[in-house]
């Protein structure tokens, strides 16, 4: 499975607070959920994951990583699961603040979790033409000089970004 950033946010020099990991509108599937989703919304983007270290959290990086995902071409809605069971209170929060709706719900047949699929609009992120949703210190690493499989710079990974 080939897998690129779709954004990065470094706050406060090279620490790595967030990232988000997402699958384009034409990236074939990859996994069940993703299936779901691209089956009915062929024209979301499919939001893997977004992490965000607790320290950063409540400081709008989240959001300015969606923004930047809404932002790339070709994308016109955001689409996600979060866990119903076991329940993730906190993931489902933050999506419904940032707008996104719920449109489904399934069990996921490789672990048993029932998740709620949730989307949102790209327009509901997007600002003013030519303005960058990751305004301020941190910044949208879309470089595909990284290799495939990895978000993360060289030597750290999901479990040592630091």
């Amino acid at each position: 499975m080939r897998r690129r950033p779709a954004g990065a946010g470094r706050l406060g020099g090279e620490r790595l607070l967030g990232f988000l990991l997402a699958f384009g509108p034409e990236t074939p599937e990859r996994g069940p959920n993703h299936a779901w989703m691209r089956a009915r919304h062929p024209e979301a983007a499919y939001v893997d994951r977004v992490v965000v270290d607790a320290a950063a959290q409540g400081q709008g990086l989240g959001r300015r990583l969606y923004a930047a995902l809404a932002a790339l071409p070709g994308v016109a809605a955001l689409g996600c699961e979060v866990n119903l069971d076991p329940p993730n209170p906190q993931s489902m929060a933050f999506h419904r603040r940032l707008g996104f709706r719920p449109i489904g719900q399934a069990t996921d047949p490789r672990n048993g979790k029932r998740v709620e699929y949730l989307l949102c609009s790209a327009a509901r992120f997007l600002r003013s033409p030519g303005e960058s949703p990751l305004s301020g210190a941190a910044r949208l690493n879309t470089s595909q000089s990284q290799p495939s499989g990895t978000a993360f710079p060289p030597g750290r990974s999901p479990q040592h970004p630091a």
